[in-house]
């Protein structure tokens, strides 16, 4: 393939070859010019993945000439570049937008609409769609960083991964102007502005060419529903749209942390835990609460989360309790001693703090 001068121009010819179903040579080439590296971390830096701080250690490790040798790439710099790439060459302009931002972006762009398409896939895709890259040092690299990054970086990966595949079908799908999309790693949300009965028509199209890919379901946004882990309810007298936490899930978790039944609200000690310290079991708890709230981040403050916490505490009380062969009162009365109640540890595990004085 012929090098262009500026990294867009040969960006453009590659999408173009793509598009027609030819393969793209010589690829590789454009990662060796510094003017790609730094194009790709002011993308990062105009789409809020980087802060000015990320972007900047990023932009230090760029080499001011053209790159010899790829391998002496820091591993960052090199699994950004390698993302920025496959986005820039398969992703279909209409998911870029909306491409790893958080799930709390319906909040905003979402307001308006009337009836969801919610596409789910039948099977995690491969990325076949990379089979035009006919070049073995980039593919070499594609692997490298697929096998190398870290778990939060996977996820990024396999929804790239599944950008990749369904923009292959956007290629054949008339979508509305005024349509919304947003995807995770296995589901597809198509957010109409017309009314449930007018979008059956669009529903019916993508269902004739997406059904043997996808789960097609048409949801009006008159009632919650379920997407990536999260319960989207819509929004209530001109207000804004809710992300809560399904009551499921937190019974799930419950049942995990062996806290008791959740949805009879019947909270249990954990036996296992007695033989550890006072200071032991309240950071085990802890780092469990932890990994509820980062599983569920983007999610407005929860009814049904705050529950689920006075549930665990309970769980925690009669911990203690078992401990020290007293009654629940008491145990909380110990600790309220130390100056721990449900809504001061609470607190402080939402800003991922544990007391360091409890002994």
């Amino acid at each position: 393939m012929k090098i262009t001068s500026r990294t867009s121009a040969q960006l453009a010819v590659m999408r173009q070859r793509i598009a027609k179903g030819q393969y793209i040579k010589d690829c590789s080439k454009l990662l060796r010019t510094a003017e790609f590296w730094q194009d790709a971390i002011k993308n990062r830096l105009e789409t809020d993945l980087f802060n000015s701080n990320q972007a900047h250690t990023l932009m230090a490790l760029v080499p001011r000439e053209r790159i010899k040798c790829l391998n002496k790439l820091n591993d960052s710099l090199l699994q950004e570049g390698i993302f920025y790439y496959i986005e820039q060459l398969f992703v279909h302009q209409l998911l870029l937008p909306g491409l790893y931002q958080p799930v709390r972006i319906l909040k905003k762009d979402w307001r308006a609409v009337k009836a969801v398409i919610q596409l789910s896939l039948c099977a995690y895709p491969l990325d076949l769609s990379l089979e035009l890259i006919d070049d073995q040092r980039l593919k070499e690299r594609i692997d490298y960083v697929h096998l190398n990054c870290g778990y939060a970086e996977q996820k990024r990966y396999q929804l790239l991964i599944h950008a990749v595949h369904f923009s292959n079908h956007l290629r054949n799908i008339d979508i509305p102007q005024h349509a919304s999309l947003y995807l995770d790693d296995k589901t597809i949300l198509l957010g109409l502005r017309t009314n449930y009965s007018a979008s059956k028509d669009w529903f019916c199209q993508i269902k004739r060419q997406l059904g043997k890919t996808y789960v097609c379901d048409l949801i009006s946004f008159r009632r919650p529903f379920e997407f990536s882990g999260y319960l989207i309810k819509p929004p209530k007298n001109l207000g804004e749209i809710l992300i809560d936490v399904p009551q499921r899930n937190l019974v799930t978790w419950g049942n995990a942390f062996h806290y008791g039944n959740f949805l009879q609200h019947k909270p249990k000690a954990k036996g296992m835990l007695i033989h550890l310290s006072v200071t032991e079991i309240l950071h085990h708890y802890q780092i469990e609460w932890s990994q509820v709230l980062t599983s569920y981040k983007d999610s407005d403050r929860s009814k049904e989360l705050d529950k689920w916490f006075y549930f665990s505490w309970l769980s925690l009380l009669r911990t203690i309790a078992l401990k020290k062969g007293c009654s629940v009162t008491k145990g909380a009365a110990a600790l309220k001693k130390q100056g721990l109640t449900f809504n001061k540890l609470k607190k402080l595990t939402y800003n991922n703090q544990l007391a360091s004085r409890i002994h």
